[in-house]
């Protein structure tokens, strides 16, 4: 209980731990990791992230943004490792945490994205006692079917990628950083950003 109290100021942090080692609940958690290779020319977002409930499952959502794909991958339930006191979580053979990310992808059969990044200090949005993160105070309203954090609005990146058997490097590259969790994703939402 102590830790998902601390967590309201650590939105970060995995929040479901009870859940998961239960091995039941309705929620579900993702982080969207995006980042964009010094050129522009290859962005590409990671959602690592779990479902608990009726369909329990680990996954990754790869988005490239250079040609509008999108692949869902699933993983077990088992494969979704998160550290309890930070932002550290491995799913299957891939690892997100606040210095980086290792990618081991299989998107479909032979088709791989692999790879490491290393990821510069966090930009942060302001977290304060009475106002935990961008939903100000919305993130104590207990019964809020999804909650939402920016976890960082500008890093840098480095490292390089191999996508589909070719290979990108990041260095001179910038990121961002956000997270959902909840017990639903909203079905509709406007999202305004500037």
């Amino acid at each position: 209980m102590l830790t998902e109290l601390k967590n309201i100021w650590r939105p970060w942090n995995f929040h479901y731990h009870r859940a998961l080692q239960r091995g039941s609940g309705n929620c579900f958690e993702g982080w969207y990791v995006k980042v964009v290779d010094g050129a522009g020319a290859q962005p590409f977002a990671f959602i690592p992230g779990v479902f608990l409930g009726k369909d329990p499952h680990a996954f990754i959502q790869v988005l490239d943004g250079k040609e509008g794909r999108s692949w869902y991958v699933r993983y077990g339930i088992e494969e979704f490792i998160p550290h309890t006191e930070r932002f550290e979580v491995q799913v299957g053979q891939s690892r997100f945490h606040a210095q980086g990310v290792e990618l081991d992808i299989e998107l479909e059969e032979g088709k791989y994205l692999k790879g490491k990044l290393e990821l510069g200090p966090w930009s942060p949005w302001p977290v304060t006692f009475f106002s935990p993160g961008v939903m100000g105070p919305y993130t104590f309203v207990p019964m809020m079917e999804c909650f939402h954090g920016i976890l960082s609005m500008d890093h840098t990146v480095s490292g390089a990628l191999e996508f589909l058997g070719e290979s990108t490097t990041y260095d001179g590259g910038r990121g961002y950083m956000e997270k959902d969790w909840g017990k639903g994703f909203p079905e509709g939402y406007v999202w305004a950003h500037s």
